[in-house]
This record gives C-alpha cells, sequence and structure tokens, in this order.
C-alpha cells in the first residue's frame, strides 16, 4: 500500500498559529486520547490548540492528561 502524502497537512499545521480539534458526539475513548496526545505536541510545538465536544466529558474519561481542557463551547 502506498502511503498517503501528508505534506498539505504538514504545511497547514505548520503555517497555523491556532488549531481546534473536534470531537464527535459520543466520542470513543481512543477518538479522546488521540485528540489529546495531538494536542500536546502541538502545544510543545507553540501553537494554540482548542478541544471541543458536542457531548460533556464521561467519567470514563477522567485518567486522560488535559481532560478538563476539553470545551463544548466552539
Amino acid at each position: 500500500m502506498a502511503r498517503p502524502d501528508i505534506t498539505p497537512l504538514s504545511t497547514l499545521i505548520s503555517s497555523s498559529q491556532s488549531l481546534a480539534l473536534l470531537l464527535p458526539q459520543n466520542p470513543a475513548f481512543d477518538a479522546v486520547s488521540c485528540a489529546l496526545s495531538l494536542k500536546l505536541c502541538l502545544e510543545q510545538s507553540g501553537k494554540s490548540v482548542l478541544v471541543a465536544c458536542p457531548d460533556p466529558v464521561t467519567v470514563e474519561f477522567n485518567r486522560l492528561v488535559g481532560i478538563d481542557s476539553i470545551t463544548s463551547v466552539f
């Protein structure tokens, strides 16, 4: 299988100062953990990152680092 060309995405992220990561309704644990880990990586690069979800975060996610930064207002 050929590797996808991520150059346009990389260029877009590099040129942005702020990013929004949007989670779906009733997100799975994997989606939330992925969004939060991407947020932490992007913040290490000096980016301002917002993670938003239309549903309130449930107790099952409380062990994830940065879970308190997810907002429902976007």
